[in-house]
């Protein structure tokens, strides 16, 4: 009865982990997972950062 309760116990400590992080995930901007909008953040930067690479002297 004891192993039985403890296992119990546990699946539903388990379940209970599982629902809070997934309501907390589900809050975040959906910008933040990519999205089809078009744009692409990471080649902007990268042009950006090229393009101020090639201004510095040296």
């Amino acid at each position: 009865m004891i192993g039985l309760s403890a296992l119990v116990l546990w699946a539903a400590l388990i379940v209970w982990g599982l629902e809070r992080t997934h309501r907390r995930r589900a809050r975040r901007d959906p910008a933040q997972a990519g999205g089809a909008d078009g744009r692409d953040r990471d080649s902007a930067r990268a042009r950006a950062e090229l393009r101020a690479a090639a201004d510095r002297p040296g």
